[in-house]
Order: C-alpha cells, then sequence, then structure tokens
C-alpha cells in the first residue's frame, strides 16, 4: 500500500507542475497585452498634446494677424490720402507670443488693400482685406 501512495503522489506532483507553467505563460501573456496598451495610449496622449499646442499656436498666429489689421485700419482712418501709407508699415511687429507684419498697398488715395501676417514660432496666418472709403 505504500507504493501505491507514492504513486498517486508522483502523478499529482506532474500535473500540478504542468499548470503552473501554463498559468505562468498566460501572465507572461497578458502582461505583454498590457504593455503595449499602455505604450499605445502613452503614443496617443504625446500626439494629441502636440495637436493642442499646434492648434493654440495657430490661433495666436491669426490674432496676430487680426491686431495688425485693426492697425492698419486705424492708420488708414486717421491718414487723408492713403498713397502715402503704401509699402510696408510694420514689419515684425513683437506683440505676446510672435509677431505681426502689416503692408498696405494703396492703389489710389481711397483705394488700399491690406495684407497682414501673425507669426507664432512655426506657425503663420495671414488676413488680406480690400479697404475702400
Amino acid at each position: 500500500m505504500n507504493n501505491k501512495t507514492r504513486k498517486i503522489a508522483r502523478s499529482d506532483q506532474s500535473t500540478k507542475g504542468g499548470q503552473e507553467g501554463l498559468a505562468l505563460t498566460l501572465v507572461l501573456f497578458i502582461m505583454l497585452i498590457l504593455l503595449f496598451l499602455g505604450l499605445g495610449y502613452l503614443s496617443w496622449a504625446f500626439h494629441e498634446t502636440n495637436l493642442t499646442i499646434k492648434e493654440e499656436r495657430n490661433k495666436q498666429a491669426f490674432f496676430l494677424a487680426k491686431a495688425g489689421l485693426q492697425r492698419a485700419l486705424y492708420e488708414l482712418d486717421e491718414e487723408s490720402d492713403w498713397n502715402t501709407l503704401d509699402g510696408v508699415l510694420y514689419p515684425n511687429e513683437p506683440l505676446g507670443a510672435g509677431t505681426y507684419s502689416v503692408r498696405i498697398n494703396a492703389s489710389s488715395a481711397d483705394d488700399a488693400t491690406i495684407h497682414a501676417t501673425g507669426t507664432v514660432k512655426d506657425s503663420v496666418r495671414k488676413i488680406r482685406v480690400e479697404a475702400q472709403r
């Protein structure tokens, strides 16, 4: 009876050892999947952050161009002959996080085209307006 007990114990141990190996493989596989999911999420988060920063710079550049346009409209309102303002009015004026430039092309004393450009780092926005008195 002693031999039978030993054989049963040995067969239990061999089955138990095989299940432990399967469990370890399963845990490693699940950890690998979680690692790839985490890396994918981090990549997505960095991409979204970069898009947000770029969008913010684009908006800042647009509003800088708009500020330059408003300044040019003020100058046109104060001037009786727009031909005197022909050419570059404000080259690379710093304001806030960037700069703006304004160029006025006066076709007559009462007609002009305003080109305003706002720049923030690598983002550039342009506005063109036809003005008449």
